[in-house]
């Protein structure tokens, strides 16, 4: 399973969030943004592409330790 989030709850609480549930939410966003130029389709697709570098083992690290050094995660995309 890869996580796009780590849970981040102001008191410490949360939950984790998928990279594919965060990628699907990102995707329709930018869907409705892009609508407005009449590049629904093009947006929607930079956007799953924009968290790509999620799915590394460096970046999946990052969101347990804090000590592990932060990974761009959206050049690869």
């Amino acid at each position: 399973m890869f996580y796009a989030h780590s849970p981040n709850g102001i008191d410490g609480t949360g939950v984790w969030e998928t990279n594919q549930l965060h990628i699907s939410d990102v995707a329709t966003i930018a869907a409705g943004f892009g609508e407005a130029f009449g590049c629904r389709e093009q947006a929607s697709s930079t956007a799953m592409l924009h968290d790509l570098g999620k799915y590394s083992e460096q970046f999946q690290r990052r969101l347990t330790d804090p000590k592990e050094k932060g990974k761009d995660h959206a050049t690869a995309g």
